[in-house]
């Protein structure tokens, strides 16, 4: 896999710092409408023809909210760990294309991307304190929204687990030359 773009391992965590922030808040805010859709629906009485509407609504959107909320949590913080780990597999692949100067490089851009994933965080704690939403985020998302609190840490850990795997110099394997990676 050629790096063609010019781009270094490094420099994705931008892109995976704004798609977590988005995916987040995205996700969270998906979670706070179907509950409140299903509040709304539940609160209906009557019968619609010979059908009971509230049992209709548990029997279906019920069904669907609540494994929707059983499960946000891991499907949350299994998504943004596997963006991480798309990266730490990038990284794997490009080892040894990188120029060894370059660490100067990406070590000035963690250092940035340490920055924007603090403000990122800030933003995202604003956001979670908002008291319609706190409920969703805080014990519907909370796997999500530690990990989301805490990406400066993550950024800062992955970072030097990246630039380790890049610039190790691990030598490829006579089957990834055949197959060129």
């Amino acid at each position: 896999m050629k790096n063609k773009k010019g781009i270094s391992t490094i420099a994705y965590f931008f892109l995976v710092i704004v798609l977590l922030f988005v995916f987040s808040i995205i996700f969270g805010l998906g979670i706070y409408a179907s509950n409140q859709v299903n509040t709304a629906l539940m609160s209906v009485e009557g019968d619609v023809g010979s059908v009971n509407f509230q049992n209709a609504t548990a029997a279906t959107w019920g069904q669907m909210n609540s494994g929707l909320n059983n499960s946000a949590n891991l499907i949350g913080a299994g998504l943004m760990f596997a963006m991480f780990i798309g990266m730490l597999i990038n990284a794997f692949l490009t080892r040894g294309e990188n120029v060894k100067i370059f660490i100067i490089v990406d070590i000035v851009i963690l250092l940035v991307a340490f920055l924007f994933s603090t403000y990122i965080s800030n933003a995202y704690e604003e956001i979670i304190q908002i008291s319609d939403l706190s409920t969703t985020f805080q014990q519907t998302m909370n796997m999500g929204s530690s990990f989301m609190l805490n990406l400066p840490l993550y950024v800062l850990i992955f970072g030097i687990l990246i630039m380790v795997i890049s610039y190790s110099g691990i030598p490829a394997s006579r089957e990834e030359q055949v197959a060129g990676y």
